[in-house]
């Protein structure tokens, strides 16, 4: 929950954090794998800030960095480790970009300017790619090595227009949609990168998420690449198609 496994191999999991909360379920089938220690590393969080709880195991090895947090765990046949940043103000600064299509000296500047300016986050909403190659979600990732804070993104309808472009950005970076809090405030991330719009089952998701953003009294934003209505052009819209 609040983030996703990019890979696991040879007792090494490496984990994507999409928000300010990540809880790990460890599962092992064997009391002879208890003492096994499975390493984790968690990218795309404030390594330096986060707390880290482990129940019924142990957590050692701990290493950081300003984006990441790396640490062994060992213990019994279920754990959970909770990573949280527990310093979210009810007033906070993110930087919103969108539409790199690939000049990526540009998100570089956007990089840069984060790491001076210190806010919670980066939100780089769509169209990261030009064409939703592999090499240019791999140059983007390199960059993404480069900031201080948090990296979250919206798939756009170029990073999807490569063969393969929409797995790659699964992944790579996030889940098509997805949602994370940072204090009082609820971000829900869409997918609307399809011309036909979202998706029922994605629209009842987001009647859910709303609704449980609502009952907490959070301030609501939610983000897409492609907008709902455009009037200067419709055909980018969802209004354009029959959904």
């Amino acid at each position: 929950r609040g983030g996703f496994l990019r890979s696991f191999e040879n007792q090494v999991a490496v984990i994507r954090a999409l928000g300010f909360e990540t809880e790990i379920t460890i599962f092992r089938p064997s009391a002879a794998q208890y003492d096994t220690p499975i390493t984790l590393f968690l990218e795309n969080v404030r390594g330096q800030e986060v707390t880290v709880e482990c129940s019924d195991g142990r957590v050692s090895e701990l290493l950081r960095s300003e984006t990441s947090l790396l640490c062994d765990v060992t213990g019994h046949s279920r754990q959970k480790i909770l990573v949280a940043y527990p310093r979210c103000d009810e007033e906070f600064n993110f930087l919103f970009v969108g539409d790199v299509h690939g000049v990526f000296r540009h998100f570089e500047e956007v990089v840069q300017a984060a790491n001076q300016l210190e806010p919670l986050f980066i939100m780089s909403n769509g169209d990261m790619t030009h064409s939703g190659r592999l090499t240019d979600y791999h140059a983007f990732a390199d960059l993404l090595n480069y900031a201080n804070v948090p990296v979250f993104t919206s798939i756009g309808n170029h990073d999807q227009r490569a063969r393969g472009g929409r797995a790659t950005y699964r992944k790579m970076l996030a889940p098509l949609y997805y949602s994370f809090s940072a204090h009082n405030a609820a971000f829900i991330v869409l997918d609307s990168s399809r011309k036909a719009g979202l998706q029922k089952f994605q629209y009842k998701w987001l009647e859910e998420e709303l609704r449980l953003a609502r009952q907490a009294n959070k301030r609501i934003f939610v983000i897409l690449h492609r907008p709902p209505v455009c009037p200067k052009y419709n055909y980018l819209a969802f209004s354009a198609s029959a959904n």
